[in-house]
């Protein structure tokens, strides 16, 4: 979880623009209902950094969805995916940090208009734009004063996802997976926010599922 920033968080630029199709926004009525169960996801490494990182510092993930994520550890991978969809499985949960994760962070602050910037990115190279562009407002307006509240928690998300975009196209293969990492971040800012914790669980659940359906 983001406990405290100081001045300013540096966050390098997205690189190559890939285009990838836009995203349900999920808001407070994605927690109603049943949660799904996670799709199998041991042969994406994205995906195995997304789940390690929500068990390893969640400390109000559900136990049925823990014990369901840590099954799905333990089931070897008949097939590895290969690097280009290792990309697209980056690619779409990096979009989901910035056009989900981050945008209800910053609308939840009250910045609207960086919110409306994330939701409407249509590829990594605008998805990162915008959500380093809402990081770096953030840190200006707080740059004298201790930031805490709504404002740390969407400083955190935008920085989080905006990182998720510079390691989903990273021109070396070993680092695209980090995007699950940082997009995983980016949800736990939610994690203290009590009211928040149902959508983070099912978001989680519903992002894991969206990343794996993608076609071969």
């Amino acid at each position: 979880m983001v406990k405290r920033f100081g001045r300013r968080q540096t966050i390098i630029g997205a690189g190559c623009a890939v285009v990838v199709s836009l995203l349900p926004l999920w808001d407070a009525a994605a927690s109603v209902g049943p949660m799904c169960r996670p799709t199998p996801f041991s042969r994406s490494r994205t995906l195995m950094m997304f789940s390690a990182q929500l068990l390893a510092y969640s400390t109000t993930m559900p136990g049925s969805l823990r014990r369901q994520l840590e099954a799905l550890f333990d089931e070897p991978a008949q097939i590895r995916d290969t690097p280009e969809m290792e990309r697209r499985r980056a690619e779409r949960v990096s979009m989901m940090a910035v056009q989900v994760f981050a945008a209800r962070a910053l609308r939840q602050a009250g910045y609207h208009g960086k919110a409306a910037e994330c939701e409407a990115a249509i590829d990594l190279r605008t998805a990162g734009s915008a959500a380093c562009s809402a990081q770096h407002a953030i840190g200006r307006e707080y740059r004298d004063v201790f930031m805490k509240g709504a404002a740390q928690i969407a400083y955190g998300a935008a920085a989080f996802g905006a990182n998720a975009v510079v390691a989903a196209t990273s021109p070396e293969d070993r680092w695209v997976p980090d995007a699950g990492d940082r997009a995983a971040w980016a949800l736990l800012s939610f994690e203290n926010c009590a009211d928040k914790r149902s959508w983070v669980w099912r978001t989680a659940v519903d992002t894991i599922n969206s990343c794996m359906a993608i076609a071969g």
